[in-house]
């Protein structure tokens, strides 16, 4: 999300190089009046007990949408259907791979992340020698 970003913005504080926040500050390009441009990207896990994949991720760059819903691929223009009722994945098949490759970069880099910034499990803090005083 931008709102740590934004706040540290906002506060005139400048985080250390190595801090990577989640999202962007958007305080300056708002009191600009500017609109932010930028690719979005989401995922949603399966419902409890559903059968097959992740129910669904998304990458969103300005009209366009890449959806992978239960392992069905599709590819929107918002501009022109907002319903998001006609897939023009074949029709404008070089875009849907970049995207769907932008998608996959995406979800590695989260999937690696969280593992790097993980939390022992009790198991593993069972493994370790108790403290004796």
């Amino acid at each position: 999300m931008d709102l740590t970003a934004s706040i540290l913005a906002a506060a005139g504080i400048t985080p250390p190089a190595s801090y990577r926040p989640e999202g962007i500050d958007l305080i300056g390009p708002l009191q600009k009046g500017a609109i932010v441009e930028r690719t979005l990207f989401w995922r949603l896990p399966a419902p409890p007990n559903a059968p097959g994949p992740s129910a669904q991720r998304a990458v969103r760059r300005g009209n366009w949408k890449y959806l992978q819903d239960r392992g069905q691929n599709f590819l929107y223009d918002l501009r022109a259907d907002p319903a998001e009722r006609h897939d023009v994945a074949q029709s404008r098949i070089a875009l849907w791979q970049e995207l769907r490759g932008l998608a996959d970069k995406w979800e590695s880099d989260v999937d690696a992340e969280a593992r790097q910034r993980a939390i022992p499990t009790a198991s593993a803090a069972s493994d370790r020698p108790m403290r004796q005083d």
